[in-house]
């Protein structure tokens, strides 16, 4: 049992650091604010012209839809996207409500708008939001069925819904950018303190592979709210000012404090491998952790007592006040500056040999065409099922594709729908037994749903599923329409669907996993090597950004093999690895643009030794891609020692900080070699089918 795992105190940093922005708080009150405004207005506006309120509840949904769908990052960007949601929304609920009435015409249209509103996503946020708006309104139009005659009065509710959204998203739950920056540095900081006690419970463990997936998710929380502080940086920087703190400072003070907390892990990591502590120098050590952790955290008081005599224990050590140091010297706010975004020299950030794509189908084309196929096929299939519940089946066919690029990220989604709808429907049957009768708590319930099943999607699609489906058990209990088959209905038609979008994912226009992770594999190689190539010679600010360019391309990989690596059974071992062994690189490559910034400026023996290693890794690059010719990349070691011999028998005081450049150098040579050991599982199963692959997109369509 970890001792922090129970902790009020721990359990309340993994709350603030699992949403340091809010992002998830606000899309789950923005629904929340949306459907309940919207239906309180319209309640209001049908008892006073006498329209009745069912007729409208496509305009209660629209409330809901609207306010979440809008994702730009800029408030100018987000007023368009509300505005044009407007006319979207009115022209979806008049198109819908005209060809309701003739089943032919119904299929075509809902089909269209379908293929539109996914092809719409290449024009950016906007495009996906509007596509969504449009496509949810229109199904809601056809499910609901409005008369014609009662046309204006839908439409009226449409646009009660559009406005009450804008004032949601604008007004009432606003994004806030100088306060989303203090907020996300906040959860960055205690993201380290959440560190200190996974790192003393993973002391405690005997299990060597729990410890090390505690000590690893613990240094990926600190780097993912590092990166979290970034993106607030970029979003801030158009818009506002930032209250004196410099984003240049910002950044710097960020790297110092993650490559600090990193070193520790290191450290620690390292001492147990070689079981360099006794059990009573762990014990000692997991207490000045905890100790740490109440000081950084509460202004507690820490212990000064060093951990051990030995050399890896004196690193420990350094990391530990290194750490205390920097918590304590945290950049201040002096007067009032603009966030600026620092340019980057474009030359440096290209990849060599890159060219324009040929010309292909689009990736958003593909999308639509699968997208608008497997809602045929379902919408046929359902009919089949349930002429009434129909929808469900279309609408989960139709989901799973949304945010969803390759085969495994559709199978993914397909997945957390099924597990999401089955686990609801069990939960739905208890709540609504429980809350029968119950009226004022089954609305109120309904209301809460909606808040949950938003607030969670990030963490997993398959939480919202859960909650909507539970929602809809105690909706049919509150209409007097509730029964175990109607949910099991439910269940059956969420598998038509997610199997025919499946089915269609695979047989139409496929698009695979392994290519996608091979391309991002083959990206951050890439910008591995352009830094080393221009590390010894970056200013510092220009460093810190190279640095978060390579934590955003190991991010997207992570993304891109998450179908294959998240899976809690039959994980893909050598994708895994791969992902690992890229993690590991880079980690020691943040440590050395530490060491670099502090380079003097004639250290042309570090400067050969990374041109050298940039050049290895564009050849494992290259080996990635599947190009032949490519020799085994050999060890750097004999290289490296050499340098270190010459550099020590230098007087100058200036070489103190080479030896430690040459240290992550040698760590980064040692990375390599592993990357590419890594890369003959992953590819020996592989190699024939990206080529087919490969030739077929290079065909033109």
């Amino acid at each position: 049992m970890r001792a922090h795992a129970f902790q009020p105190s721990y359990l309340w940093d993994r709350l603030i650091t699992s949403d340091p922005d809010l992002a998830r708080l606000k899309m789950g009150l923005r629904a929340l604010l949306g459907m309940g405004l919207s239906l309180v207005a319209i309640v209001v506006l049908g008892g006073i012209f006498h329209q009745p309120v069912a007729l409208a509840m496509a305009g209660v949904m629209t409330g809901m839809t609207v306010p979440i769908n809008v994702q730009d990052v800029l408030h100018r960007e987000q007023r368009i996207t509300l505005l044009s949601a407007l006319p979207v929304a009115v022209a979806a609920v008049c198109l819908g409500t005209l060809a309701a009435a003739s089943l032919t015409v119904s299929t075509i249209v809902f089909l269209l708008v379908a293929f539109l509103a996914v092809s719409a996503r290449r024009f950016g946020p906007r495009g996906l939001a509007l596509g969504m708006i449009a496509f949810m309104t229109l199904f809601l139009s056809l499910f609901f069925h409005a008369p014609v005659a009662q046309l204006p009065w839908v439409v009226a509710s449409v646009v009660v819904a559009s406005v009450t959204s804008y004032g949601v998203r604008l007004w009432l739950v606003p994004d806030r950018f100088d306060t989303s920056v203090r907020r996300t540095f906040s959860a960055f900081r205690r993201s380290i303190t959440l560190l200190l006690a996974d790192f003393s419970d993973g002391l405690a463990l005997s299990s060597e592979r729990r410890r090390d997936k505690l000590f690893r998710r613990a240094v990926w929380r600190v780097n993912e709210n590092a990166l979290a502080v970034e993106q607030q940086l970029e979003n801030a920087s158009s818009e506002l000012r930032a209250h004196g703190l410099r984003p240049a400072e910002l950044r710097e003070y960020m790297l110092d404090l993650e490559l600090t907390a990193e070193r520790l892990a290191f450290e620690i990591h390292r001492c147990l491998d070689l079981e360099a502590l006794s059990p009573e120098e762990r014990r000692a050590l997991g207490e000045r952790l905890v100790a740490l952790r109440r000081e950084l955290r509460d202004g507690g008081k820490s212990l000064d007592s060093a951990v051990a005599s030995s050399a890896h224990a004196t690193a420990i050590d350094t990391a530990l006040s290194q750490l205390r140091e920097l918590f304590s010297h945290a950049p201040q706010p002096r007067s009032e500056e603009l966030f600026v975004q620092e340019e980057i020299p474009a030359q440096d950030l290209a990849t060599p040999g890159s060219e324009p794509a040929p010309l292909r189908l689009h990736p958003t084309t593909r999308q639509a065409i699968q997208a608008t196929v497997a809602c045929g096929l379902a919408l046929f299939a359902g009919h089949r099922v349930s002429s009434t519940r129909w929808y469900w089946a279309v609408i989960t066919s139709f989901v799973i594709f949304n945010r969803a690029s390759t085969q495994g990220d559709i199978l993914l989604r397909a997945w957390h729908r099924i597990l999401g709808t089955v686990i609801g429907v069990v939960a739905g049957i208890l709540l609504a037994t429980t809350v029968s009768g119950l009226r004022d708590l089954e609305f109120a319930l309904i209301f809460v749903c909606v808040f949950l099943g938003f607030y969670l999607i990030r963490v997993s699609y398959a939480w919202m599923v859960f909650w909507f489906t539970a929602l809809l058990s105690v909706l049919y209990s509150l209409l007097g329409r509730y029964s175990p088959g109607l949910l099991f209905l439910r269940v059956e038609e969420t598998l038509i669907g997610a199997s025919i979008g499946v089915v269609v994912a695979v047989v139409l226009l496929p698009s695979r996993t392994g290519p996608r992770v091979q391309r991002a594999a083959v990206e951050t190689l890439h910008s591995v090597a352009s830094f080393l190539e221009a590390s010894a010679v970056l200013p510092g600010s220009l460093a810190v950004e190279r640095v978060r360019e390579i934590d955003a391309k190991l991010k997207e990989l992570r993304d891109a093999a998450r179908p294959r690596t998240a899976r809690k059974f039959l994980a893909d071992r050598n994708t895994l690895r791969l992902v690992h062994a890229l993690s590991g690189l880079i980690f020691f490559v943040r440590q050395l643009a530490s060491a670099c910034v502090r380079l003097p400026g004639n250290s042309e023996t570090v400067r050969a030794l990374e041109a050298q290693l940039a050049k290895k890794t564009r050849a494992i690059a290259s080996s990635l891609e599947g190009q032949e010719g490519i020799e085994q990349p050999q060890a750097s070691g004999g290289a490296i020692q050499s340098a270190r011999e010459a550099l020590s028998r230098e007087q100058d005081g200036a070489t103190s900080h080479p030896p430690r450049a040459l240290h992550w150098l040698e760590r980064i040579d040692d990375a390599l070699l592993e990357v590419y050991e890594s890369l003959g599982g992953f590819r020996s199963r592989r190699r024939e089918t990206w080529a087919k692959i490969s030739r077929k997109q290079e065909t033109p369509t």
